[in-house]
């Protein structure tokens, strides 16, 4: 006989009160937020009351101090766990839009539809691209408007092209100053020349660069004669005066008098040229050019 196993009596399991849970976080909690609290609040409450006297609820606002820390290291683990499934580029700082450069505006502002110098909108920003990065982009707005603005298409578009390769050298606005000078220089290819005195080491003063254009302004060939004096080290308007000489032997002699140590004015006279030069145009003492040089310089100031 006896009773079988599923017919036996089941013994009935006491069931906890509901508030039982509650008390038994509290009676767990609270030693612990009464020690975290600071002393000064410590000694206002007294000692920690008995077990019989804990509170069966805690305050909400003591619970939400005693729970933080337990939220904020759930939160914690919940970003951690999920980072271990992330793949390297969630990780990679975000990228934003690179400002655009002020020097674009200024293109924008000459180059703009139904401007003046419209034509050369895509060649200024292209001049800004290169430039910027190694000097003064304001350069490239600098052959636009050098000389009233007046240079043609040909000689500004060279500018710009000049004008990165010369801020290497801190030199951009010799390119618009110099080499864009529409009274002296009539095409791309003088242009040019030019730039390369400007890129030669001698002469120092780059202004003797100019000097050879405007001393001589006719013949180019007596003019590349001038720029080749100028990279022995020789004074511009010596190098110039030679260069005025008008047959090409003579002119030969000439630049051989100043490697002898003579004045190139002195040489140029043992030739038998005259202070006028062979266009019959009266050349300007050095005085003369820097006061040009300057009122030029103030009209791209105003």
């Amino acid at each position: 006989g006896g009773v079988p196993r599923s017919a036996a009596p089941r013994c009935a399991v006491p069931q906890e009160p509901a508030s039982q849970p509650r008390e038994r976080l509290v009676s767990r909690l609270w030693p612990r937020w009464f020690a975290s609290l600071p002393r000064p609040l410590q000694l206002e409450t007294g000692a920690m009351p008995a077990r019989s006297a804990w509170p069966r609820a805690l305050p909400p606002f003591h619970a939400a101090v005693v729970l933080a820390p337990v939220t904020l290291q759930l939160v914690l683990l919940l970003a951690l766990a999920g980072g271990a499934h992330a793949k390297p580029e969630d990780w990679a700082p975000v990228k934003t839009a690179p400002l655009e450069h002020w020097a674009y505006a200024g293109c924008t502002e000459l180059t703009g539809k139904g401007m003046k110098f419209a034509l050369h909108n895509r060649q200024c920003h292209m001049c800004v691209d290169e430039t910027k990065d190694v000097g003064d982009p304001s350069n490239c707005h600098r052959c636009m408007k050098h000389h009233g603005g007046q240079s043609p298409a040909e000689l500004i578009d060279t500018c710009m092209e000049c004008v990165p390769a010369m801020e290497t050298k801190k030199l951009g606005w010799a390119c618009a100053q110099y080499c864009s000078h529409h009274t002296i220089i009539n095409n791309r290819q003088q242009a040019m020349d030019c730039m390369q005195c400007l890129a030669n080491d001698l002469p120092k003063d780059k202004w003797y660069c100019h000097v050879c254009m405007e001393h001589v302004d006719k013949d180019m060939v007596a003019r590349d004669d001038c720029y080749s004096c100028l990279t022995t080290g020789k004074d511009g308007y010596e190098c110039a005066a030679c260069g005025r000489v008008i047959h090409k032997d003579e002119r030969a002699q000439c630049y051989k008098c100043m490697e002898e140590g003579k004045s190139g004015f002195d040489c140029m006279k043992e030739t038998g040229v005259s202070g006028i030069n062979p266009q019959g145009k009266a050349t300007k003492s050095k005085a003369e050019m820097l006061a040009l040089k300057q009122q030029q310089d103030s009209k791209d100031t105003e």
